[in-house]
């Protein structure tokens, strides 16, 4: 088990450390997209949530190979997707 997000990306130091402030990984400064790639790290506790959330709600059917929903994602689902995926492009303030 990973430990629980939310994680930030702390760019004075390139670590990524959790809520309790615990250092989790550290980026290398010297590669060249290092602060994309620590935004997409530190998004990943909200980005596996979001996409479990939404993979439970949309259900896909199988009959026939239609591939139509057969609940769509709750609001709240697609508010907690978009608001990773922002993170995880260094979109969120």
């Amino acid at each position: 088990m990973h430990t629980k997000g939310p994680w930030r990306f702390n760019p004075d130091d390139f670590h990524i450390v959790s809520a309790e402030g615990a250092a989790i990984a550290r980026v290398r400064p010297m590669l060249l997209n290092c602060s994309d790639d620590a935004r997409l790290i530190s998004a990943a506790p909200e980005l596996l949530e979001a996409c479990k959330d939404l993979a439970f709600e949309c259900q896909l059917r199988n009959e026939g190979g239609s591939g139509q929903f057969i609940t769509p994602p709750s609001q709240t689902t697609l508010r907690k997707l978009n608001a990773a995926i922002r993170k995880a492009e260094g979109k969120q303030p």
